[in-house]
């Protein structure tokens, strides 16, 4: 491949259309941190072993489920949106898989750093954070903050105890999304009264979640209890997107250019959206409008220079249909929204159409270098 000579016209390839995505799998998720893999746990907003038990008006969105107890009590008043799952089948596998999870998450070993003592007024970067005792989040807030990579992980291993304080927050930032978010946790975990707190608590005994605490994650005892007091408990909702189409090795001709793709979304949420940019390699850019990296194919680098040779920058267009709005964008390096619904749904097909002005007027060709766009979809939920 490369760049071609054909009936005096110069041919050019397009490589590499990268699907990154906020709720799945990721190039971008920080190397070798994967996300814990829940299971059937990963239904349930609140999970316990020995029993529930909720004081005042609690809103858990998700599942409720308990094994190997039988006691739930306080609903009502407390509501949930999802199915209850009291000493059954569901609630046992449910069990299973969280006790292969806390494991999971207790043996990541990838570069941890061990924090001790207040993880309050600290910005954080996604990592593996390890803690041989007690852990609290008492003096100031504690914010994550994923540097602009929605897939970050942060997976925190804590020895004994978590507790927060009254009114303390746990802070996303940079793109950081619940879902990623792991708490392992020895014994206990506490929320404090008026707090509000992010990602998946597994503990190895019981939770509370003091009078009006707010919980953005799942509150999942193994063996304990889980105990709450008006409280609001949402499960993290998913996504995932897939692109396919003829983009991935596209050659170019003078004047316009097309190429068809399909985008397919499943969502769990009725608010939901599809970002796309594009981006360089090695960081090698400078078109006019295009942001390109060239490539030797033969030396295998990039070489430093200056390319002119797309006229305007790539458009897509996408699709409006049933609850689905679609947005026509111009890629540039920050986020544009492509497609938004108002509705779950599964397995979705979006038709898109790739569009593409090539101008040559790049002195520095020669045979063996191709130009490069990666395209970064992003898919966002509520």
């Amino acid at each position: 491949m490369g760049c071609l000579i054909h009936q005096g016209l110069r041919i050019f390839r397009i490589l590499s259309v990268l699907i990154f995505v906020v709720l799945g799998s990721s190039a971008m998720v920080s190397a070798a941190i994967t996300p814990v893999d829940l299971g059937t746990a990963g239904n349930f907003a609140v999970l316990a072993g020995s029993a529930i038990t909720n004081t005042g008006p609690t809103t858990i969105n998700g599942d409720l489920g308990l094994s190997t107890g039988t006691s739930v009590t306080g609903f009502p008043p407390g509501t949930v949106t999802g199915t209850q799952h009291v000493n059954d089948s569901a609630a046992a596998q449910a069990q299973i898989d969280l006790a292969a999870a806390y494991n999971d998450a207790a043996g990541r070993t990838t570069s941890p750093t061990t924090v001790s003592g207040d993880l309050g007024g600290r910005t954080l970067v996604p990592g593996i954070y390890v803690s041989s005792s007690t852990l609290a989040i008492s003096n100031g807030d504690l914010t994550l903050d994923a540097g602009g990579d929605a897939n970050a992980v942060w997976i925190f291993q804590i020895g004994s105890t978590l507790t927060t304080a009254a009114g303390s927050n746990v802070i996303l930032t940079g793109g950081a999304q619940a879902r990623n978010v792991f708490w392992q946790i020895g014994t206990s975990a506490t929320l404090g009264t008026g707090s509000s707190f992010n990602g998946t608590i597994m503990a190895q005994d019981t939770i509370t979640l003091s009078t009006s605490a707010v919980l953005n994650g799942r509150a999942l005892a193994q063996t304990g209890a889980v105990i709450l007091d008006t409280n609001t408990v949402a499960k993290p909702r998913t996504i995932s997107i897939a692109v396919t189409g003829n983009i991935s090795d596209w050659a170019f001709t003078p004047g316009t250019n097309t190429q068809t793709g399909t985008l397919t979304v499943t969502s769990d949420s009725s608010d939901w959206g599809i970002t796309a940019r594009d981006a360089m390699e090695d960081n090698k850019i400078s078109g006019t409008g295009g942001r390109l990296s060239e490539y030797n194919e033969t030396s295998d680098s990039y070489i430093t220079v200056a390319p002119r040779i797309f006229g305007t920058a790539m458009a897509i267009t996408g699709t409006t249909t049933g609850s689905i709005t679609k947005t026509d964008i111009s890629l540039t390096g920050s986020d544009q929204t492509l497609e938004t619904g108002s509705a779950p749904v599964t397995g979705q097909d979006i038709p898109l159409t790739f569009s593409q002005v090539v101008a040559y007027t790049d002195p520095h060709l020669t045979n063996g270098n191709q130009y490069r766009i990666t395209i970064v979809f992003t898919a966002i939920t509520a």
